[in-house]
């Protein structure tokens, strides 16, 4: 191979690990900022000396993504980015847009080999109805009833969580191509909306 296109392939972003710095970020903010009750056995909140609620930090990434699917800045800045017109919304929104083409030509599956996918139709563009919202700002193919927003974040967060596993448990093929652009949708998703959390909290 000439050296020209050696040079070539080798200025192709890879976002493989900065990805998972990303997730390490992830991690220890909601290790540290994220709090949930802490139950007895019998499924009571404990309370401290002086009556109040107790609360406990979250010790997995599995119960972080169960927690942050309900309530909380995950959540919110999802939501907010998702429904923005900004140069930051359309990046936001068309980054979903190719998780969801590339996850239909990929076989993601998660550790009890269920394959991972939106559980729910995405409704083709040739419908027009007034309560439809595009996932991409530039009104490529997919939509979802208005109604569904919080679900589709619920299932988008689950599958970047899967991708996740399967980067750090080595169940996928580094030269397919449609997982490693799975991994750059997934980077592209949760970028943005960790830096607003951080600049947040900075303020």
């Amino acid at each position: 191979m000439a050296q020209y296109n050696k040079f070539f392939d080798k200025s192709e972003i890879e976002y493989i690990t900065p990805f998972l710095k990303l997730w390490m970020s992830f991690n220890n903010w909601y290790k540290q900022n994220v709090k949930i009750k802490d139950m007895d056995e019998g499924g009571n909140i404990k309370k401290d000396a002086d009556g109040n609620d107790k609360e406990k930090s979250i010790e997995s990434d599995r119960m972080a993504i169960e927690v942050c699917k309900k309530q909380g800045q995950i959540k919110k800045e999802f939501l907010i980015l998702f429904d923005q017109q900004s140069d930051d919304g359309i990046k936001f929104q068309n980054a979903l847009y190719e998780l969801i083409s590339n996850l239909e030509n990929y076989n993601l599956r998660n550790r009890k080999n269920k394959r991972i996918e939106y559980e729910y139709k995405l409704i083709s563009k040739n419908e027009n109805r007034k309560e439809l919202i595009y996932i991409s700002i530039e009104k490529k193919f997919y939509q979802i009833n208005e109604q569904e927003k919080e679900t589709f974040f619920e299932q988008t967060l689950e599958i970047v969580y899967q991708i996740r596993c399967n980067l750090v448990h080595g169940c996928f093929d580094i030269e397919d191509q449609y997982f490693i652009k799975l991994v750059e949708c997934s980077y592209k998703i949760l970028y943005p909306i960790m830096e607003r959390i951080l600049q947040n909290i900075e303020k």
